[in-house]
């Protein structure tokens, strides 16, 4: 499929969503106002919205538009992946309207929108993974080490100065191991 015609698909679906999004509005604002909606259909009426509009673009778009036709399996995951944190980031969105506004449990809320706000960095990182894999493998490429020759090996270590050992370079203090005379005691011997 060639670029022009999915531009053209990309265009009707965002109309549609576009229009769907200010029918829910004017229901919702309209539902309110006039005191016909409840509470409970005004949040069913915000998850079908969302739900509805996660399905069309993450899942019809890409199908209509064979976007993921001719990708490898890596752009496959990374797109699922995408389109996982997508719905989790609408799935936040929503539980910020359920539980916005209900007196002590509008924390509940609060962490809707740090999931959402979550999803958009790992949305961000998985898209970039599908659209632009040759950019991700050159970031994890692995490092290719260089092979070192023993004479290069030798000349790295540094050469150690034979010091005379004392009881203090075994760890061993002296005063620990005096006697009554002052005289220091082997710690090591082994009288039986």
């Amino acid at each position: 499929m060639d670029k022009e015609e999915r531009k053209r698909i990309h265009k009707k679906i965002s109309l549609l969503t576009l229009l769907a999004l200010v029918i829910v509005i004017v229901i919702m604002i309209g539902g309110t106002f006039m005191g016909w909606l409840s509470i409970r259909a005004f949040q069913l009426i915000a998850c079908l919205y969302l739900v509805g509009y996660w399905a069309v673009t993450d899942i019809l778009e890409p199908k209509l538009t064979k976007l993921l036709e001719g990708v490898t399996e890596d752009q496959k995951t990374s797109y699922k992946k995408y389109a996982a944190m997508d719905f989790a980031g609408y799935m936040g969105i929503l539980v910020f309207v359920i539980f916005a506004g209900q007196g002590g449990a509008s924390n509940v809320g609060m962490i809707g929108l740090v999931v959402y706000a979550y999803t958009l960095t790992a949305k961000k990182k998985f898209r970039m993974e599908f659209q632009h894999p040759e950019k991700i493998r050159k970031k994890q490429a692995p490092v290719q080490k260089k092979e070192i020759s023993i004479r290069e090996k030798a000349a790295m270590v540094k050469p150690v100065e034979d010091e005379p050992e004392t009881e203090e370079s075994r760890g061993i203090d002296p005063v620990e191991t005096a006697d009554e005379t002052g005289k220091t005691e082997p710690s090591d011997s082994s009288e039986e």
